[in-house]
């Protein structure tokens, strides 16, 4: 799948198929970070292990973090705990990216949050290696 966030009708029919909806385990794969985030990169070995791209997961409470370069778009990450490992990922639900257009860059808390986290299909290349990225495809 590509970078297409699912549904709460598209969780509970994902369900029904029994296919894999996480809300309470969810293995830590991709221990490897970027320099603004944390466990935000899976290597493509460890890719092939996987079975599915998106993942909805009960994150609770989720902390933005907002920065902007000049006159740039805002850039937008969620920081979360889960089973005790945190997470530092690239939002790209782009209700999120323009409620947090006109605000302040800063840091902003939202509790009781459902994410939806994707993998990105194709690898790119950074100084580390070449990873593929986890980014946060939709939150409700």
């Amino acid at each position: 799948m590509g970078l297409n966030a699912l549904s709460f009708r598209q969780i509970k029919a994902r369900r029904a198929r029994g296919l894999e909806v996480v809300t309470q385990t969810h293995q830590v794969v991709g221990a490897h970070q970027t320099s603004s985030g944390k466990f935000d990169q899976v290597h493509p070995d460890e890719v092939e292990d996987l079975n599915d791209s998106l993942y909805f997961i009960e994150a609770g409470l989720i902390t933005f973090v907002t920065s902007r370069w000049e006159n740039q778009k805002v850039e937008v990450r969620a920081e979360f705990t889960y089973n005790e490992v945190t997470y530092n990922l690239k939002v790209t639900d782009y209700k999120w990216l323009n409620y947090f257009e006109d605000k302040e860059v800063g840091r902003y808390m939202r509790p009781n949050c459902f994410i939806t986290e994707s993998l990105a299909s194709e690898a790119f290349e950074n100084a580390a290696g070449k990873f593929h990225y986890k980014l946060i495809a939709e939150i409700i």
